[in-house]
């Protein structure tokens, strides 16, 4: 990749949507690192010698499941002091076994560059991590499941009130709201005792104002 934030884009379709097996082998081969990494909530290949071999057989499986892929490349972000890559897919997900209808599923991708051995001005994938919300893992896999997760999560939310609730009760949990004591809050962001000993009150030109008060 020379531009890798203009470039991603269609390299991830290619990856993931297209028809040739044999394509697909020789953009894996050409845009990864032959000791790239990945890390997915469903599989995971450690860096190393031969890992690329495995990510092809990885990448090839994704197809075979799933042989009719819709890809959406929300938005991309590329930072070049750190040679990272974030990227947010929406993806629909086609299991070619599953007889329920495929359902969005939202990823963020991301990516760690490294330059290419046989071209240094070139980058190539070192690793690629995908981030998935547990309510997109399940559109992925298994669709119908999908409101039983959100229903867990909202339960986990509810939970977590009561029990935090039940603890301040008992007086285990000291808040500043509830017992006066923690960060000092009682400053203002402007006033003068919050504003560090080398802060310069700026030189501000009241004189136009104060003439035209006179005029007035």
């Amino acid at each position: 990749m020379e531009d890798p934030a203009r470039e991603i884009g269609k390299i991830i379709t290619l990856l993931t949507t297209t028809p040739s097996p044999d394509v697909q082998k020789a953009a894996i081969l050409k845009y990864f690192a032959p000791d790239a990494a990945l890390r997915h909530p469903l599989c995971i290949v450690d860096g190393g010698p031969g890992s690329r071999d495995v990510l092809v057989h990885v990448f090839q499986w994704y197809r075979i499941v799933s042989p009719r892929l819709e890809m959406d490349i929300r938005n991309t972000t590329f930072n070049p002091s750190t040679n990272e890559l974030f990227v947010e897919v929406v993806q629909v997900f086609h299991n070619r076994w599953s007889p329920f209808r495929a359902a969005p599923a939202r990823v963020l991708i991301h990516l760690v560059l490294c330059s290419s051995a046989e071209d240094p001005k070139l980058c190539q994938i070192a690793v690629q991590e995908d981030w998935y919300h547990p309510t997109d893992v399940a559109a992925l896999t298994f669709p119908p499941v999908v409101p039983v997760v959100r229903f867990l999560l909202k339960f986990g939310t509810v939970a977590s009130v009561i029990n935090a609730r039940a603890v301040e009760m008992a007086g285990l949990w000291i808040t500043p709201s509830s017992k006066g004591k923690g960060v000092d809050t009682s400053q203002s962001q402007g006033s003068a005792e919050a504003r560090p000993s080398s802060y310069v009150e700026p030189d501000v030109d009241t004189s136009g104002d104060a003439q035209k008060s006179k005029t007035e």
